[in-house]
């Protein structure tokens, strides 16, 4: 309970922290590279927020979606920079590019069934991933299909979701994305 208003303090806070210092350790033990790590820990400190929102009002706010992006073009610029290697900006900007078409194609198709919120995260996704290589955004999209795909059946197995019924994606594209950048760091693909 709160000290000041003796309201019980919802299970959630604590699970953010806890998922934001576990994420916030991992990449040090992953990653050999300062660059990689940078990106890691831009794109937890908004994916976590972002996952939180979707799941409990079905958006993802413009807002955080385009900082993210403009934050982890930063990275990516500051990374290019200060190493002088300038050959992962091509692959991180295609990859981008490819996956916000990839997004709205699907959400066009859909008529709704996909979000532009995610469409506006995909972007972000996919300057991250082609950071990281071509195998990291082929993994992570799948993972988080995959991933999205597997919850959804849970549910209508349990009864607890439809056809029709609308499971945010946004944690999905995320979690599929810190899968992505960990298998690749892995070399497990």
């Amino acid at each position: 309970k709160c000290r000041r208003c003796a309201e019980k303090i919802s299970r959630i806070y604590p699970a953010i922290e806890l998922s934001m210092a576990l994420l916030f350790g991992l990449p040090f033990a992953l990653f050999h590279n300062g660059g990689e790590i940078l990106f890691w820990l831009v794109f937890v400190s908004f994916g976590i927020p972002l996952s939180v929102i979707d799941v409990l009002h079905h958006r993802l706010p413009d807002f955080l979606t385009g900082t993210l992006f403009i934050a982890e073009f930063i990275a990516l610029a500051i990374w290019s920079l200060s190493t002088k290697d300038y050959s992962r900006i091509k692959p991180a900007l295609l990859s981008a590019i490819f996956l916000l078409v990839f997004y709205l194609a699907i959400a066009l198709i859909s008529r709704g069934g996909m979000g532009l919120g995610d469409v506006k995260l995909s972007a972000s996704i996919g300057l991250v991933s082609g950071f990281f290589g071509l195998n990291s955004v082929i993994v992570s999209t799948f993972a988080a299909f995959f991933l999205g795909a597997a919850v959804g059946i849970v549910l209508m197995i349990f009864g607890k979701a439809g056809r029709k019924t609308s499971i945010p994606f946004g944690p999905f594209m995320i979690i599929g994305q810190l899968v992505g950048i960990a298998a690749i760091s892995w070399r497990l693909f």
